[in-house]
């Protein structure tokens, strides 16, 4: 039987994922002789989220001042600015041991799992096709959340999206839900949605027995 006392590692945990602010870009060098024609690869291994989030214009979670490993490509337009081209995906892992929140002293045989990784598609800059975000938080007591979150774009429009997996231990696993005519295309919108939803269900489910 689902107990109200359940949601509240969903709520400590939507807490923990909330967004800092933003600073400035790092300078990243480009490639000599290029033409506008062409399609260069970077990749990258130490940025942050508030910086990917300058760069591809999508909200990226970094509590902790995460640091991501990625590549995207690009091409140069005639005023020399770069413009975003073809596929992009960033990632962060990390592996640790609990902390007691009494001690701060780590505790054996607990560890902690974070994984994020992001990916999507632009043409000419206009995002298209698929954005994906690939979430997993376990911290080894309580709180725990896996999902996949895909939203789908059109001439850098968002049309729809969906949210498959659980926020919390009270959602079951692989729980979907589907949204059209987003108003807001962002996976933390999702998130909030899938939250809503979950909501809803879990009080029909309550009211049932």
């Amino acid at each position: 039987m689902i107990r109200m006392k359940d949601l509240l590692p969903i709520c400590l945990f939507l807490v923990f994922l909330s967004c800092s602010g933003t600073k400035e870009d790092k300078n990243i060098e480009t490639t000599d002789n290029i033409t506008e024609d062409d399609v260069y690869t970077m990749t990258f291994d130490s940025l942050t989220g508030s910086e990917l989030e300058k760069l591809f214009t999508i909200d990226v979670r970094h509590k902790f001042n995460e640091k991501y490993s990625g590549q995207y490509s690009y091409k140069i337009n005639k005023t020399g600015d770069k413009v975003l081209q073809d596929e992009f995906f960033f990632s962060f892992s990390d592996s640790s041991n609990y902390k007691d929140s009494a001690t701060d002293e780590p505790v054996d045989n607990i560890v902690r799992i974070s994984k994020m990784k992001y990916s999507g598609q632009f043409d000419n800059g206009k995002k298209v096709g698929q954005f994906t975000e690939d979430l997993l938080f376990d911290d080894g007591v309580d709180l725990y959340s896996k999902w996949t979150i895909k939203i789908d774009f059109e001439n850098d429009q968002c049309k729809s999206g969906t949210f498959i997996g659980a926020i919390g231990t009270a959602m079951p696993p692989e729980t979907t839900y589907k949204f059209e005519n987003l108003k807001t295309c962002s996976f933390d919108n999702m998130t909030s949605l899938a939250q809503k939803e979950w909501s809803k269900e879990f009080e029909r489910r309550k009211n049932s027995r």
